[in-house]
This record gives structure tokens, C-alpha cells and sequence, in this order.
């Protein structure tokens, strides 16, 4: 295997002929921010590998249980009974629930109470609504059901809950939408459901400012898998199999570096084929190659509005929980929702199904709270392209919690390869040392949690000082070197 991985190196990036690009796209921000049920494992997990590298006992985080305890109001995220709405963006939007912007940003400060009746939701305002899979009608006429997605109609028929899109009939105060979800039997929690988008900047023809033959060498040393490819044993992951899931545009599985990998729903945008080659391209001395290049099967969950960057909260919320359902290792989400407590509900699922969550924090420049309150899921933020630096265009905060560079040399829809930048690149390659975590965990008899494969990339990680703070960077040869340790 690792011979195979370092004649990639040489080959794979110095060698690739053909590039490609398209105009810079600046993604803008169109979400809302919505959450389910959330939870969080306690801190026993957390600080589970520091305890191991002081003990010999207990070294299998899979023998460590995982204590789920209900978190409410975390971050600016404030629950309206089974309503889950984030004030953060309650308050880029006041006039349109008639409120007055300070009383939201005290509450955002401080963590005070708003009154229900204070927010008013407009005629029309969309909803998420996760309904249960025994449920025919909703006994309110205030809400209209718009026709059920594929997705959603797959859930339901297999006995799951599934999200469904809603919008209010008439206008109601909060206390009034309260009652009526309460009374809604067949519906387990209520987010806003607006258009989320992809968090990727741009691909271009130039990647950096160095020579074509250089630059993909530069760009794996400061991701720091060079270290990484040439320290893994041939033989350390036996035929072990593992599974990413990739929720997003689709990806082209046709693609030379995909084809016999890539399975599921096809590109129709290029988004999709981006994160897939970036976590898991395989070593086949063509083209890329991803952060964990060998034995990975990809399946594609397309969840975007057809031929567009766009897809709606509800949609992306399903696509997690049929991946979860499928059984897969690794669910990357490449949407600007995730790091905003967008899909809690969701990955909180998805997460007791035992797949790691790892998505995008966003390319706002914006700082975010924490609103990811789920042990086993990751919200991961861009460095520069050296590693030294947060990037210019990165979200960043409490809640992100890893930071690996954006740019990366990746698969592209049209067959072709090029550098992509973006929080949706750094995302896939934390996904992919994900993957590497779980393999070795699997081919040497260790079962490792959704929560302590977390753990694993998180304590392994070292600190860089960066415009806004300490921040934890990825470092995949450390996580690979505590492997080896603690679970020859």
C-alpha cells in the first residue's frame, strides 16, 4: 500500500494532464438556520484518549458508553416547543417577524428568554416538519404539505421519519404556532426550511502561484499527507472496506478516478464530484488523490435543486438519513447550514446509526456560536493554502471545530482536474482522515464511535494561532502515529 500511495504522489499530481475552470463563484449566504433534536454525549467521551495514553486499561473506545443528554438554547439556537429556530437569523430578518432587533440581540447576548408571542411568522414562511412514518394527515389546516420529495417518500415507506416541506397558511405568533405543532401528533420537531447553499469559492486553472508541477506537491505537504502517505504500512488496513457518503449535487461516477468506487445519484453541477475525489480518490497513479486513498466506496446522496448550487434544509435532512440508513462510515456535508445547528435533527439520527458527520462551516467570514451540539459530528473551517493561517473567506468560532487548508487538487464533473477552494474542500479531507480512523479501527478489531472518531482527529490535532484565535488544525500523520500506539 505504500508503495503504491507514494508512486501516486509523483504520479497522480505531478503527472495529471488535463485541467479545467470556470469562473470564480462567491457563494452567498441564503439559509436559515433550523434544529432538531439535539443531543450531546457526555464528557466522558471527550476526554476519553487523553485518559488512555495515561492507562493501559479501557483502550477501546468502543467498550466506552455513550450517555446522550438533551441539550435546549445552545448557542443562539432557542426552542419554541417542538419549533427550533436560530436568532441569529431571527435577527438578520426582524422585520419580517415584527420584532425589534435589540430585544433579539439581548437575547442572543445574554441567553434571555424571547417571548413567543414577540415573533410573528408571516404568511407563506416555510417549515421543515419531521413527520413520522405513520402519520397520513396533519390535523391542523393551517399547514400545507407540498408534495413529497423521492427522498422523503423512500423514508416513509421503509418505516422512517422523514422531513417534509410546509408553509403557513395564515400568519401566527409564535405561542400560536407552538399550539398547533404541539397538537400535531404526527410531527417530531419544526425548523425553518429555506435554500441553503454549497460553501465552496471557486475552482481554478492556477492552482497557487507556483508551476503547475509543483503546486500539487505543495498543496498534499501542507495538508500534511505526504507525511502521512509515506508512513502508512502497506499492509496496515488488511481488505477492510469503508463507506463515505456524499450529501450534495451529485457526483459524476463515471469520472476516471471515481469509476468502480462511486455509486448513487449524478452530478448535474459539480459541487458533488469535487468533495468525493477530495476525500477519497483513489492511489491509481492517474488524476488526484484523496485524503484516504484506498478501499473507500463512495455513494452519492443528491439532494440539490436540479442543476443548481441550491438545496432546501428539508431535502438535505433526508439525504443524511438515508446515508445513515445505508450504513455509511462517513457523511460529508458540504452545505452552509451545517455548522449553524441547520440539521441537528438529522445528524443526531444519523449519528446513533453510527456515521461520522463532518460538514462545511461556511465561507461567510463570519463568526459562529456553537450550534453544533452533537459528539460524532465535526464542523471543519479553511487554513490558507500554506496551513498557516485561518483563510480570508473561512467561518470560524465555537462552532468550528477543526481547521484543515481549502484549497486542494480534486475531480472535477467534466472528467477533468483542477484546484478547488473552499470550506466544502477542507470538509472532505477531514472526512477522509475520518475514514482512515474508521478502517484501521475495523481491520484491527476496534468498532470506534461516531464520538471517539471525533475525539481521535480532535486530541491528535495542534494548535495554530491565527487572526481570530487559537484554532485545532488537522494533523493526519499524528492521529495515524496514535493509532499505531494505542491499537497496534
Amino acid at each position: 500500500m505504500k508503495r503504491i500511495i507514494v508512486a501516486s504522489i509523483a504520479m497522480s499530481f505531478f503527472g495529471f494532464l488535463v485541467f479545467s475552470h470556470s469562473n470564480n463563484q462567491t457563494i452567498r449566504k441564503e439559509s436559515a438556520s433550523r434544529i432538531g433534536a439535539e443531543y450531546r454525549t457526555s464528557k466522558k467521551i471527550n476526554s476519553a484518549l487523553s485518559e488512555q495514553k495515561n492507562s493501559t486499561a479501557g483502550r477501546k473506545l468502543a467498550s466506552i458508553q455513550e450517555k446522550e443528554i438533551p441539550v435546549s438554547n445552545e448557542g443562539s439556537i432557542y426552542e419554541l416547543g417542538k419549533l427550533h429556530i436560530n436568532l441569529d437569523f431571527v435577527a438578520k430578518h426582524d422585520a419580517q417577524f415584527g420584532i425589534e432587533n435589540a430585544a433579539i440581540q439581548n437575547a442572543i447576548k445574554i441567553g434571555s428568554k424571547l417571548s413567543p408571542s414577540e415573533i410573528q411568522f408571516p404568511v407563506g414562511f416555510h417549515l421543515s416538519l419531521r413527520m413520522q412514518s405513520n402519520c397520513t394527515q396533519l390535523a391542523s389546516e393551517n399547514f400545507d404539505i407540498a408534495d413529497l420529495d423521492d427522498q422523503a417518500k423512500s423514508l416513509l415507506s421503509e418505516g422512517h421519519d422523514a422531513f417534509v416541506s410546509a408553509s403557513l397558511k395564515k400568519p401566527l405568533r409564535g405561542d400560536e404556532l407552538m399550539k398547533q405543532l404541539a397538537a400535531e401528533n404526527c410531527i417530531g420537531t419544526a425548523e425553518p426550511n429555506l435554500p441553503e447553499q454549497m460553501s465552496s469559492i471557486a475552482i481554478t486553472s492556477e492552482p497557487l502561484t507556483r508551476s503547475m508541477a509543483s503546486a500539487p506537491y505543495y498543496i498534499l505537504l501542507n495538508a500534511g499527507l505526504v507525511g502521512l502517505f509515506h508512513a502508512i504500512d502497506e499492509n496496515a488496513f488488511g481488505k477492510t472496506i469503508v463507506n463515505l457518503g456524499v450529501v450534495d449535487t451529485g457526483v459524476n461516477i463515471y469520472h476516471p478516478d471515481l469509476r468502480g468506487i462511486a455509486s448513487g445519484g449524478l452530478d448535474d453541477f459539480g459541487h458533488g464530484t469535487m468533495v468525493a475525489g477530495t476525500a477519497a480518490a483513489p492511489a491509481n497513479s492517474i488524476g488526484a488523490l484523496g485524503s484516504m486513498p484506498f478501499d473507500v466506496r463512495i455513494k452519492s446522496y443528491k439532494v440539490n435543486v436540479p442543476g443548481s448550487g441550491t438545496a432546501f434544509g428539508s431535502t438535505i435532512s433526508n439525504g443524511i438519513l438515508i446515508a445513515a440508513y445505508d450504513h455509511m462510515d462517513v457523511i460529508n456535508v458540504s452545505w452552509s447550514g451545517f455548522s449553524q445547528g441547520d440539521y441537528n435533527s438529522a445528524i443526531a439520527t444519523a449519528v446513533r446509526e453510527g456515521s461520522l458527520l463532518v460538514g462545511a462551516a461556511g465561507n461567510f467570514s463570519q463568526y459562529l456560536p456553537t450550534n453544533i451540539t452533537i459528539a460524532g459530528a465535526i464542523s471543519v473551517g479553511a487554513l490558507n493554502a500554506t496551513n498557516s493561517q485561518m483563510a480570508y473567506y473561512s467561518n470560524y468560532g465555537s462552532g468550528v471545530e477543526l481547521y484543515t487548508p481549502g484549497s486542494y487538487m480534486t475531480t472535477l464533473m467534466n472528467g477533468g482536474y483542477s484546484l478547488a477552494t473552499g470550506t466544502s474542500i477542507a470538509s472532505p479531507l477531514v472526512a477522509g482522515i475520518g475514514l482512515m480512523v474508521s478502517g484501521w479501527g475495523k481491520s484491527h478489531g476496534h468498532i470506534f464511535t461516531p464520538a471517539a472518531i471525533e475525539s481521535i482527529l480532535e486530541s491528535t490535532s495542534s494548535s495554530i494561532s491565527t487572526v481570530h484565535g487559537i484554532v485545532r488544525k488537522m494533523n493526519p500523520l499524528a492521529a495515524l502515529n496514535y493509532l499505531e500506539t494505542y491499537y497496534p
